[in-house]
């Protein structure tokens, strides 16, 4: 895949090279999408999040955790298996 990136983006790039923030052009590259895409992740979860709580789908206080409880137990039940 080739990319044309604007010139901005091009000396920021440098930048970090001569910094020694990163090693190379493509793991500069690498890390920034990894980022947008955990910041994707992240706001896609506190939108479900909040569609939960719209539709009364949540666990309050205690509730909240005896449910996380039961279902560490769960997976950790299932890792041992």
């Amino acid at each position: 895949m080739n990319v044309d990136l604007p010139q901005d983006v091009e000396e920021f790039i440098e930048e970090l090279l001569a910094s020694g923030e990163e090693r190379s052009a493509a793991e500069a590259i690498v890390e920034s999408l990894r980022r947008r895409k955990r910041e994707r992740d992240l706001r896609l979860a506190v939108e479900g999040g909040l569609r939960d709580a719209e539709s009364g789908d949540v666990f309050e206080g205690p509730s909240a955790m005896r449910e996380l409880r039961r279902r560490i137990a769960e997976r950790n039940e299932r890792e041992s298996a």
